[in-house]
């Protein structure tokens, strides 16, 4: 338990690592080691742009990592997707004055 909590949590405080129960230990060196995996994940994430970047004829830092859509999806909840506001846009324009007719159905009932 000592060791692991060195190695895995950087904690060396003997009284500290006495003082947890068995399940908090759980879960800190389960969320070292959740923390490695995301460690590898970004270090996959970077060796897959740096192979784009290099490979690619007019490589784009939007194609890598878009900030700009990063932003926006954080600060209101939404995705910034340009495409889609085209087409939103497109519909809007299209439909522009558009008045639905209903018409009741003759047969009543069911």
């Amino acid at each position: 338990m000592i060791e692991d909590s060195a190695r895995y949590l950087n904690v060396t405080d003997i009284e500290l690592i006495h003082s947890w129960e068995p399940h908090e230990y759980k879960i800190l060196l389960k969320g070292a080691q959740h923390k490695q995996i995301d460690q590898y994940e970004y270090m996959a994430k970077q060796a897959m742009a740096h192979g784009y970047a290099s490979r690619a004829k007019k490589p784009s830092e939007k194609r890598i990592f878009n900030a700009k859509k990063a932003r926006m999806k954080l600060e209101t909840g939404k995705s910034y997707d340009p495409e889609e506001m085209k087409r939103s846009a497109r519909m809007n324009r299209a439909l522009k004055g558009f008045k639905p007719q209903f018409i009741p159905d003759k047969k009543g009932g069911r």
